[in-house]
């Protein structure tokens, strides 16, 4: 199974996302709520808090959350982590899809705004698209490490560009 993950990119906000029971419009929409409305707006949609870190100098404080959680093992079929700074009002979001199907859904979902393909590459074992829409850009990234595929440790993987 592949990781994927998408990114978008905001003037003043970036999210950064890698799921599940949630659309794409619903992640953008995360974009503009603070993590009180992202915790209650997540738990309702039955996604299990996993961790919430307090940011220091220039590391945001984030919330992380996971769907469909095993309760036998460190496993769940998506994560999504809440990126934020209360100083410089930034917020990431980063979506892992474990699913293919669901990826397949969201890349429909992110076509149908008819964004633009600007630029593809290679690098670390991944695909990385970049798509521009009207007002954002996605960055999509397809991942053939599976070390961490599903697991509730080791799932944000930066992108630096």
């Amino acid at each position: 199974m592949k990781k994927i993950l998408f990114f978008l990119t905001f003037a003043v906000f970036t999210l950064k996302i890698y799921s599940q029971n949630i659309t794409l419009d619903e992640v953008i929409s995360l974009r503009n709520k603070d993590v009180t409305d992202v915790e209650e707006y997540l738990t309702n949609k039955s996604w299990t808090l996993l961790n919430a870190k307090e940011g220091y100098g220039t590391t945001m404080a984030s919330i992380g959350f996971a769907y469909n959680k095993s309760s036998y093992d460190d496993r769940a079929e998506s994560f999504i982590k809440y990126y934020y700074s209360e100083e410089t009002e930034t917020k990431r979001i980063s979506w892992q899809i474990n699913r293919k199907d669901k990826y397949s859904i969201l890349l429909g979902q992110l076509k149908s705004k008819g964004v633009t393909l600007l630029n593809t590459k290679v690098k670390d074992g991944s695909i990385i698209k970049y798509y521009q829409g009207k007002t954002l850009t996605f960055v999509v990234s397809i991942d053939t490490d599976t070390d961490y595929i599903e697991k509730t440790e080791g799932w944000i993987k930066e992108e630096k560009r």
